[in-house]
């Protein structure tokens, strides 16, 4: 006679969500979208269909959702990264891409690292110089300067403030007493110079 393991209802329940994300990992360990058992795309989980269907999906929660809820559920979701990429930084492992180890010395992998460093050297200023474009956007530059005259007026705006707020002013009047006291050793050092012998003058 075989004897059933008797289990209740929360066991029952735990059980087939362990065997669930057993499967679930699996399929995704060999390439396998775990929701239709069809091939995945390339460095995702699901295939391409059921992405698209994911998206729609997405879209149509968002939608219904309120401003509120929107805003919730952006910070909960930004908790839920940070907290994710705390656990991963922890184990060593990078938390942009989140799969591989860091480099040691660095908090990232140096295929992260490496991606990173040609965008920004691809959106530089100065690669966007070579190209004769706009430090800022791919508009010509007015001639002359490094910006678009969007660009030129939004940066005229910005240094009128700048020039005009309470910290400018405050700034400028501590760089004139570093630049008094600059000029006061200089010229102090250079009257040291003159009292000694000329012969031994530097």
């Amino acid at each position: 006679m075989i004897f059933l393991e008797k289990l209740s209802k929360d066991e029952l329940r735990k059980r087939r969500n362990a065997e669930k994300r057993e499967r679930y990992h699996w399929y995704v360990s060999h390439g396998i979208c775990p929701f239709c058992l069809n091939d995945a795309q390339p460095g995702r989980v699901r295939c391409a269909v059921c992405l698209e269907k994911n998206y729609a999906s997405h879209q149509k929660h968002d939608a219904n959702r309120t401003e509120k809820q929107k805003s919730d559920y952006l910070q909960k979701h930004k908790l839920r990264q940070r907290e994710k990429r705390q656990r991963l930084k922890e184990q060593g492992i990078c938390p942009v891409c989140m799969k591989r180890p860091v480099s040691k010395g660095f908090k990232s992998c140096i295929e992260c690292r490496t991606k990173e460093k040609q965008k920004t050297e691809r959106e530089g200023k100065s690669y966007r110089k070579t190209l004769g474009l706009c430090a800022y956007c791919d508009e010509p530059p007015i001639p002359g300067k490094r910006c678009c005259p969007k660009h030129y007026a939004s940066r005229i705006v910005s240094i009128t403030k700048c020039r005009q707020s309470e910290g400018f002013r405050l700034s400028q009047i501590e760089q004139k007493k570093r630049i008094n006291v600059f000029w006061r050793e200089m010229e102090w050092e250079r009257n040291q110079r003159m009292k000694q012998p000329e012969w031994i003058r530097p």
